[in-house]
């Protein structure tokens, strides 16, 4: 019975952080990344090291970007109506936890995701009443913002600024790993910020500037 005890005591902490992982944000990108509807662009850390050897980029950029370990963006475009592609095979099973399995098919691909929501706000354009539906979703204003604060654990962070102006949400929160390494993450409707390094404020009222520098660089 003690040695029960014991391995329970071991591997709490294991499944406390295992729970926290499988709700993580960086499990959120990669989830909704993966969907028809999403855009997004991720940069690792490596990527921004290499930085460092393109002779044409603005060294002051490039000293700060070095100092990133990723930036994440995710913007929700399409909005549930999937134009111009052929939806089938629509089916959501429950897990028995309270959430939902959400499988379909565009143009012959697999699609498949978990969610709180039943519903799947996903139709063809050529399904007039699924359509009809779908672009009520469609017009939400805080589509990341909901799910994202549904299905992410972010009781690590700090919330800095919270705003809902014309049904538009925005959430800024941070997270202090050491002195120098920082995470924050905005929500603000349908898009999502995530990103982490050896940031101040001033970087963060530049963060369209950096994400358009990043593009610049990559040629996007």
């Amino acid at each position: 019975m003690k040695k029960l005890l014991v391995l329970g005591l071991i591997l709490l902490p294991m499944v406390a952080m295992a729970q926290k992982t499988s709700n993580s944000i960086e499990k959120f990108f990669r989830e909704y990344s993966e969907l028809p509807s999403y855009e997004s662009i991720e940069v690792t850390e490596e990527m921004f090291k290499m930085f460092e050897t393109i002779e044409d980029a603005d060294p002051e950029m490039v000293d700060f970007l070095s100092n990133l370990k990723f930036v994440r963006y995710l913007d929700y475009k399409k909005a549930g109506v999937i134009y111009g592609g052929v939806v089938t095979g629509v089916s959501v099973r429950s897990t028995g936890s309270g959430r939902y399995v959400h499988t379909y098919y565009v143009d012959g691909k697999k699609v498949t995701y978990t969610s709180k929501d039943k519903s799947t706000g996903i139709a063809s354009a050529s399904d007039e009443k699924s359509s009809v539906a779908a672009s009520k979703i469609s017009h939400s204003k805080s589509i990341v913002y909901d799910k994202a604060m549904d299905e992410v654990d972010l009781s690590a962070f700090t919330q800095l600024m919270k705003t809902n102006q014309d049904d538009e949400k925005m959430i800024f929160l941070k997270k202090e790993w050491t002195t120098n390494d920082r995470e924050f993450v905005l929500l603000k409707g349908n898009t999502l910020i995530n990103i982490r390094g050896d940031i101040n404020i001033m970087h963060l009222y530049q963060l369209e500037e950096i994400l358009a520098d990043i593009g610049e660089i990559l040629e996007f």
